[in-house]
């Protein structure tokens, strides 16, 4: 958290001190991301061979961007949560050693990040960008849920906040002089640090969001 703090603070001293005139654009994010993550025996497999069976994800989100008139560079926050659930029918032993059944999993994770963007062409109508990002990461529980002629029985394993990194690319256009949609790609390299051990946990994305200027 401190290292989000420390990233802002530098860039809203920097931005101040050239004395630029500021605006400030709030908007909404959704998208998808594809999770992969080590080891993959526990959170990618499928859940036939007794993984959690991640893979597509989506993710809903909150965005406000720092930016000035004469500068290519803005400040980007987000907040972003993830869903990633499965479901199918376990043949084998899986995680937690139980016999075969019904699975549901799921797992939610909430990140905070923040960093600069660049501006390639410098327009406020349309531009590609490339940005980069610290990440703050809190990890649910996953949730694991088995179900069998014995009855339902639910697993919650890992948990806990973890810090990692983002890079994005993508492009800027204005729909009106108040209005801006972002369209872009990220990979998040979310957890230093794995939910279940050593290993990682990471997310390649494909993002929209809607901006408003607000002042």
């Amino acid at each position: 958290m401190k290292c989000i703090w420390i990233v802002l603070l530098l860039a809203l001293a920097l931005m101040s001190s050239n004395g630029f005139s500021q605006n400030v654009s709030l908007g909404i994010i959704g998208g998808a991301s594809i999770v992969q993550a080590t080891p993959t025996s526990t959170y990618t497999n499928d859940i036939a061979r007794g993984g959690l069976g991640f893979g597509l994800s989506y993710s809903i989100g909150a965005v406000a961007r720092l930016t000035t008139d004469q500068s290519r560079i803005s400040i980007v926050g987000r907040l972003t949560h993830f869903h990633a659930g499965a479901s199918g029918n376990l043949i084998e032993e899986g995680l937690f050693q139980q016999g075969a059944g019904q699975v549901l999993s799921k797992l939610d994770v909430w990140s905070l990040s923040v960093g600069p963007e660049w501006n390639i062409l410098g327009s406020r109508a349309f531009s590609p960008f490339v940005g980069a990002s610290y990440i703050l990461s809190s990890f649910g529980k996953s949730h694991y849920k088995l179900t069998n002629a014995m009855g339902s029985v639910d697993y919650l394993a890992g948990g806990g906040v973890r810090s990692g990194f983002g890079l994005d690319a993508g492009v800027h256009f204005s729909v009106t002089s108040t209005i801006q949609v972002d369209a872009w790609t990220s990979y998040n390299f979310m957890s230093l640090g794995s939910v279940f051990g050593p290993g990682d946990f990471r997310a390649w994305g494909a993002n929209t969001a809607i901006l408003f200027a607000v002042f």
